[in-house]
């Protein structure tokens, strides 16, 4: 991450007596690039997720019924785990003794702004590469 080279913060076990329970190099601890990774997963999901409950919300109209639920039902579910997995992951870095509860913050918040930047370089490519992929295809290229 870019932030790492401009801030070294030593690691909770360099600078403080920890009780270790992992092995770890002792490289900077600002930002946790574990925290980083699972939060911008779940970025991507909570960034996609209203598309996805429209779609549903449309479908309500053709299925009715238990379908109708677990439209809804499931990416909801699939959100809850997300966020309970990316909190666990970030809690475990710091109870396992190697990032500062302000380390797995800051690379929660890079992690969501990553995939907000993502999702929107994303929506704004959508229409040139589907005619690219159109193009290709009239070849018989893919």
């Amino acid at each position: 991450m870019f932030i790492e080279q401009i801030v070294f913060e030593p690691r909770p076990f360099i600078a403080h007596h920890v009780h270790m329970l992992i092995k770890h190099a002792a490289d900077a601890s600002f930002p946790s690039d574990h925290s980083a990774w699972s939060f911008a997963v779940l970025g991507m999901l909570l960034f996609s997720l209203p598309r996805v409950l429209l779609s549903a919300w449309d479908q309500r109209i053709v299925t009715q019924g238990a379908e109708t639920r677990r439209a809804f039902l499931f990416p909801l579910v699939l959100m809850s785990i997300a966020i309970i997995m990316a909190c666990c992951i970030a809690l475990a870095r710091v109870f396992v003794g190697v990032h500062y509860p302000g380390d797995v913050i800051d690379g929660a918040v890079s992690g969501l702004f990553a995939a907000k930047v993502v999702t929107q370089v994303r929506s704004l490519l959508s229409k040139p590469t589907q005619a690219v992929i159109q193009f290709v295809q009239r070849l018989h290229l893919a």
